[in-house]
C-alpha cells in the first residue's frame, strides 16, 4: 500500500465514524474497521505514525517490546504484547484480567437488573441471552448461596489500553459462546444513557475457579473487529458455543480484543472477601483487585 492509499484509508476509518450512529451501519462498519486496521503501513511511516497515535491517545509506551516499525499494521499496534509481568495470586485472591477502568462493582441478589452507571442491564440476558429471569437454581449455579455474595464486576478498555486479556485466578475453562448483537459504544457516557452489555456481541466464558463457578463476558463495541477467546474469532457473526476445556494459571493470555471494548466477570466469593478497588479505579492485568479476609 502506497504512502497516499493508507493516509486515504485512514481518513475513511476514522471519517466513517459517523455511520455507527446508526444500527444497521455497526456490523459492516465494524468488518471496514478490521479490514482497514489490518491494512499494511509503509515502513517508512510507521514509526512517525505510531508515534502520533501514542502522543494523541496518551499510550504508556513502558511495556512496549518491539521497535514501532516493526507493526505492521494499527491492528499490530492495538493488540502488541507487552513486557510480562510479576503473577503472585493465592487461591483467595482475583486480579485484574486487563488493562482497564472499573466502570462498576455489584453485589447480584436475584435476577433483578443491575446497574451501570444508572442503567440496568441483565445478569440472564447477559450470561445466556435469555430474557428469562434466573431460577434460584441458576443463580447458585452462577456461585450464590448462603455463605457467599455473587458480584458482577465491569471493566471498561479504552482505546490506549492494552488490548489483551489474561486469568484472574488459576482456572479451569469449561465452554464458552458467541453471542451476536449490536456493536454500540461501550464509552462510560454511552452506558450511562442506554443498555449496551446486554445487547452487543459478546464471547461468553464459563470457568472453574478456586471460589467456584467464574464467568467472564468479552463485550464488542462501535468498531471493534472481532473478540479472540482461546483462538476462537467471533468475525463471522453467527453464533457458536463450543466445549473448550482447558487449564488456564492465573495471569495466562485468554485473547484479545481487535481493537478495546468491556469485561464483565460474574463471580460468587465468600462473604469475608474484600475488594480492593473502587469504581473508577485505574487497574492492569495481574494486580490484585480482591481477597479473602481483612
Amino acid at each position: 500500500m502506497t504512502k497516499g492509499k493508507f493516509l486515504a484509508f485512514g481518513g475513511a476509518l476514522f471519517g466513517g465514524l459517523y455511520l455507527a450512529e446508526d444500527k444497521k451501519y455497526w456490523p459492516n462498519y465494524s468488518r471496514f474497521v478490521r479490514k482497514m486496521s489490518e491494512a499494511e503501513i509503509p515502513k517508512s511511516i510507521r514509526e512517525p505514525v505510531f508515534k502520533s497515535l501514542i502522543y494523541v491517545g496518551k499510550i504508556n509506551t513502558e511495556d512496549i517490546i518491539d521497535p514501532l516499525d516493526s507493526f505492521r499494521n494499527i491492528q499490530e499496534f492495538f493488540t502488541r504484547r507487552v513486557k510480562s509481568r510479576q503473577i503472585s495470586v493465592t487461591d483467595s485472591e482475583i486480579l485484574a484480567p486487563a488493562d482497564s477502568r472499573v466502570a462498576e462493582i455489584r453485589a447480584v441478589d436475584s435476577d433483578r437488573p443491575i446497574t451501570v452507571k444508572g442503567v440496568p442491564y441483565s445478569i440472564s440476558r447477559l450470561l445466556t441471552n435469555s430474557n428469562d429471569p434466573l431460577t434460584p437454581e441458576q443463580l447458585k449455579a452462577l456461585g450464590a448461596g448462603p455463605d457467599r455474595q455473587l458480584y458482577a464486576v465491569s471493566l471498561y478498555l479504552a482505546p490506549n489500553d492494552y488490548h489483551r486479556y489474561h486469568s484472574p485466578q488459576n482456572l479451569e475453562v469449561n465452554g464458552m459462546k458467541h453471542i451476536p448483537g449490536y456493536r454500540m459504544t461501550v464509552a462510560p457516557n454511552a452506558v450511562s444513557h442506554m443498555s449496551v452489555l446486554d445487547n452487543n456481541e459478546r464471547v461468553v466464558m464459563n470457568a472453574s475457579s478456586p471460589f467456584g463457578p467464574l464467568q467472564l463476558a468479552f463485550i464488542s463495541a462501535t468498531g471493534v473487529g472481532g473478540i479472540q477467546v482461546l483462538d476462537r474469532d467471533s468475525a463471522d457473526f453467527k453464533p457458536w458455543a463450543q466445549q473448550e476445556t482447558k487449564s488456564l494459571k492465573a495471569g495466562e493470555e485468554i485473547g484479545k480484543f481487535l481493537l478495546g471494548s468491556s469485561i464483565v466477570m460474574v463471580v460468587g466469593v465468600p462473604k469475608n472477601f474484600k475488594w480492593t478497588i473502587g469504581e473508577g479505579d485505574k487497574v492492569r492485568y495481574g494486580q490484585l483487585i480482591g481477597h479473602v479476609g481483612k
